[in-house]
């Protein structure tokens, strides 16, 4: 694998690991013994782990929201938890794995490029007059924060802009139920 890869995922499990420790109070020593978590079936690369634990729940219950939203947006979040799935395998099979040449990385990322596409092409086949067109527009370009695995420089990077560009939809759903009322959905 090569350095920048490997310290990308380094500074990635770094971040995980101390957002953890700062929100969970979890002790350090216990993420820095291993890199691999035990469990019944198999064993869980320590990042894919803490993945996992800082993802799985809150996708599960935007999901859920989004099936009471309706309009057509549970099925772009679909798309989106399939895109998670595709960017977990993908930091699954890269963890302690040399580094692939062009071809076999282009392959490795394969499926999670798909996943992405397949929401910006669902956005741009979407009907922009749609109440839910805005959501749709979030959502695509927070997805593409997962491209990071594919930077070579500074991750980080891409990670930011997809927050800043899903943020700019985000408040103007905001701004359009401004003075609404809205049934809370959450609770």
């Amino acid at each position: 694998m090569n350095s920048s890869l490997v310290a990308r995922l380094e500074y990635v499990a770094d971040k995980m690991e101390n957002l953890l420790i700062k929100y969970e109070n979890i002790e350090p020593s216990k993420y820095k013994t291993s890199l691999v978590v035990s469990s019944k079936t198999n064993s869980i690369p320590m990042l894919v782990h803490l993945l996992d634990d800082s993802v799985e729940e809150k996708l599960q219950k935007f999901w859920e929201l989004s099936k009471k939203i309706g309009g057509g947006i549970e099925n772009v979040v679909e798309m989106l938890k399939s895109a998670f799935d595709a960017h977990r395998k993908f930091i699954w099979t890269a963890c302690g794995r040399e580094q692939p040449n062009s071809t076999e990385f282009a392959n490795l990322v394969r499926d999670l490029s798909m996943k992405m596409a397949a929401i910006t092409e669902f956005k741009e086949k979407s009907n922009r007059s749609s109440p839910i067109f805005d959501h749709i527009s979030a959502l695509e370009a927070a997805v593409c924060g997962l491209g990071w695995v594919a930077q070579s420089k500074n991750p980080a990077t891409t990670v930011k802009d997809a927050t800043e560009t899903s943020l700019f939809y985000i408040n103007r759903i905001l701004v359009s139920h401004k003075g609404k009322t809205i049934i809370t959905l959450i609770g």
